[in-house]
């Protein structure tokens, strides 16, 4: 099912996305110039702590995530 971000109107297929935390690997990605689909807040039900959560194809992201292991990024 499709949804439809709200932040970036971007529409998407969930399951085709990954959901990267580090707000360094982010930046390093929109710096590469891939696109983010979405963002969301999300709260951590443990600690009551709050992060955000960006969204991006996986497919169109599988090189950099490559880099981004390899500390190449």
């Amino acid at each position: 099912m499709l949804q439809r971000s709200t932040v970036t109107d971007r529409r998407y297929e969930a399951d085709d996305m990954v959901c990267i935390t580090n707000p360094v690997q982010i930046a390093k990605y929109l710096m590469r110039g891939a696109t983010m689909y979405d963002l969301l807040g999300v709260a951590d039900s443990t600690t009551g702590s709050a992060m955000l959560v960006a969204m991006f194809s996986r497919r169109e992201t599988r090189d950099l995530y490559k880099l981004w292991k390899e500390h190449q990024l």
